[in-house]
């Protein structure tokens, strides 16, 4: 019986920021895994399967001075003479965070042409049905496949061929339980199977039930211990379940037990992303540099390297990394990159060059959150305050419920003295969420400077009760006390 190759292909996927696209679900999405931008084919040696049909391949569908009035808190934690706001209030900086989607994203696999059994089976009735189910297959055809496999399992109800063929159809039919039920019937016909193990894997891959996947992906691979595959499979499913040592692992384990050019490029990708997942920075680079060795073109690993070279430091290589990725992805696939390069642009204080790929992310991704946040706050390093403002009314119009928008908001409002439409924003913020520490102390300085210094007092003793770090906030209101005459309090 001939060893049946069928190919895995994974879709190489750009993670992004959490809040990218949150407002619009039509936006370009990083929130999760993107659309696909590059695949690497990869092959399970079923070792003693019977022959399989050809399966199509599937579309895989970033010091206190002397006491002086309060001043606006920046959204960092504050510091004594100028109060900063707390950590949380800053977006977080634009580049791929390899957040794990909410589904498992590995396609089904991919077969090749149809072995041989031999001239007596070939010209028996149920392994024709099998062909010409492997040919509507090719053409992808599920419902004429269907027909097939269900025909040859008729004429032979103990073709295991015809059970796996006809289950693997029914998941792409997404009929599961139909599927397993095919895989279990040829499961008993021929026991001890990988490539069934493997098979019913997938089946739970596409349920989103990453700990079934894992057993039946840990029988197959001790039933064939060889194959690369198969570890590639468990390695995304453990970087799912967040077994993220586990993972590199099994990555290193399909790189080593693979040929060159059939699983490895695919391989060196995802270890790199969970390798970064690790805050292992410059072991992912290496393996997104490898991976660049073997297709210089790959958009998973220009995209993946520019990114774990800006969180090293490396600007100037995060933005050649990302202009090489410009030249090579649609331009309709590019809001991302844009995004990413802006960021690195930003920390070298190359602000103008930021602000014009945060205009170019914006026509591609019109209404994406991020994007106008992050070129507000760049706006504001660059002290362009009403610009910032606009871009922050724009977000906050596209997510209106968002705490964290309407503190943004209110200290661009305060630096261009609209202090009543910051206390409005802050009154909103607290109400949303009132265990930030930030938003108090914000409102507290802005009602210290409006005079108002019982309220401000309050405020400042909210924050502290959140956060009694803040030396900030224990200056301002020792000073707010001193000049209320309550000496013992200050």
């Amino acid at each position: 019986m001939k060893k049946t190759m069928i190919k895995a292909v994974f879709a190489a996927a750009l993670a992004g920021l959490s809040a990218w696209g949150a407002a619009n679900p039509a936006a370009v999405q990083a929130s999760a895994v993107d659309d696909a931008l590059a695949r690497a084919a990869g092959s399970f040696d079923a070792s003693g399967a019977k022959p399989e049909p050809t399966k199509p391949q599937e579309p895989v569908k970033q010091n206190p001075a002397k006491p002086e009035p309060a001043k606006p808190q920046e959204p960092v934690k504050q510091k004594p003479a100028k109060p900063e706001p707390a950590k949380p209030q800053e977006p977080v900086k634009q580049k791929p965070a390899k957040q794990e989607p909410t589904k498992l994203q590995i396609t089904p696999p991919v077969g090749q042409n149809l072995a041989g059994e031999g001239e007596i089976a070939i010209q028996s009735p149920d392994f024709k049905a099998i062909r010409e189910g492997n040919a509507s297959y090719q053409k992808n055809d599920l419902e004429a496949a269907y027909r097939s496999f269900n025909e040859a399992v008729k004429i032979n109800g103990t073709n295991s061929t015809a059970l796996i063929n006809r289950g693997v159809v029914l998941r792409d039919m997404k009929r599961y339980d139909e599927a397993l039920r095919d895989f279990e019937a040829a499961q008993k016909l021929e026991p001890g199977l990988a490539l069934i193990e493997f098979e019913m894997a997938l089946v739970h891959i596409a349920q989103n039930n990453a700990a079934e996947a894992m057993t039946h992906l840990s029988r197959s691979i001790d039933l064939q211990p060889d194959n690369s595959a198969t570890y590639m499979y468990r390695a995304a499913v453990e970087r799912k379940l967040g077994k993220l040592k586990e993972a590199v692992e099994d990555y290193t384990r399909s790189i080593e037990k693979g040929t060159e050019g059939d699983n490895h490029l695919r391989a060196y990708i995802e270890r790199g992303i969970t390798k970064e997942q690790m805050k292992d920075f410059a072991g992912a680079a290496a393996d997104y540099t490898t991976a660049l060795q073997i297709d210089e073109k790959s958009p998973a690993a220009l995209n993946g390297r520019g990114v774990v070279y800006d969180k090293l430091g490396k600007y100037e290589e995060a933005v050649a990394d990302f202009s090489k990725l410009l030249t090579i992805l649609p331009p309709e696939n590019t809001a991302v990159v844009y995004l990413n390069r802006a960021g690195s642009y930003r920390n070298m204080k190359r602000y103008g060059e930021a602000i014009d790929d945060f205009t170019h992310a914006l026509e591609k991704a019109p209404d994406n959150l991020t994007v106008y946040v992050e070129r507000a706050l760049t706006y504001r390093m660059m002290e362009r305050h009403e610009e910032a403002l606009a871009d922050l009314d724009k977000a906050v119009s596209l997510q209106p419920g968002n705490a964290d928008l309407l503190n943004l908001r209110a200290i661009e409002k305060i630096k261009l003295q609209k202090a009543e439409g910051a206390l409005k924003d802050l009154d909103e913020a607290i109400r949303i969420n009132g265990t930030n520490p930030a938003f108090y102390a914000n409102r507290a300085g802005l009602l210290e400077n409006q005079g108002e210094r019982e309220r401000a007092i309050a405020d400042y003793s909210a924050a502290l009760r959140l956060d009694p770090s803040n030396v900030g906030c224990y200056y301002r209101r020792g000073y707010l006390y001193k000049r209320q005459g309550m000496t013992k309090e200050s």
